[in-house]
């Protein structure tokens, strides 16, 4: 069963992670552009899943890297990236995107920041 973390508000697998590990990330958003624009996790940072590979450099191979897309699968795609390439801390967020909305939590749009899908 699934907790949700008071101070950043992701729902946290009891066997996987704890809310230390998930409040102390960098929340990654391989959503679209469409999507992020729309919004977002206050304080993500934005790589479009099919162009992780090209922006690795962009991100900390020491720092825990919290993925969320909209429901999930794409986080998993992002998450089995970084992984591939020697990143160990990293977590899937279960319920992406859906899981935050439902929660009420704060959301930021911020269009200039997003990774283009060109």
């Amino acid at each position: 069963t699934p907790l949700i973390c008071r101070e950043c508000g992701f729902k946290i697998a009891l066997f996987a992670v704890s809310s230390l590990d998930v409040c102390s990330s960098l929340q990654l958003d391989v959503r679209s552009d469409e999507e992020y624009s729309n919004g977002n996790v206050p304080g993500a940072k934005h790589i479009y899943v099919p162009h992780l590979e090209e922006h690795l450099d962009e991100l900390d191979k020491t720092q825990t890297i919290a993925t969320y897309c909209g429901s999930g699968y794409r986080a998993s795609i992002a998450a089995s990236i970084l992984q591939k390439h020697g990143f160990e801390k990293v977590i899937n967020v279960p319920g992406s995107w859906n899981a935050w909305q439902a929660t009420s939590l704060p959301i930021e749009r911020r269009k200039d920041e997003a990774v283009s899908m060109k």
